[in-house]
């Protein structure tokens, strides 16, 4: 407590993925050179709000999908999901 969170925004607060998240943080989804940087992000959120005593954060299972034709392996992930999926994970 007590610390100072800089928010960094390319046009203004909130304009892009900041305002967009609702909260939301994903450890893999990201690709290039940030995949380390989202890893890291992810434990270091899920440490501090241990230290700090914040028990309104949680983990919560999330599906990634993309569009295109199913195979076996999405269809039986994700039946109820309308429309075509190519990959998820």
């Amino acid at each position: 407590r007590g610390a100072k969170p800089v928010v960094i925004e390319k046009k203004e607060v909130a304009a892009a993925a900041s305002g967009k998240g609702g909260g939301f943080l994903a450890r893999d989804w990201g690709s290039g050179p940030t995949v380390q940087l989202h890893k890291v992000s992810y434990a270091l959120h899920a440490e501090l709000a241990e230290e700090l005593g914040i028990t309104s954060y949680r983990e919560i299972p999330v599906l990634s999908v993309e569009p295109g034709n199913r195979s076996k392996r999405t269809n039986d992930l994700c039946p109820w999901l309308d429309g075509d999926i190519a990959n998820s994970r």
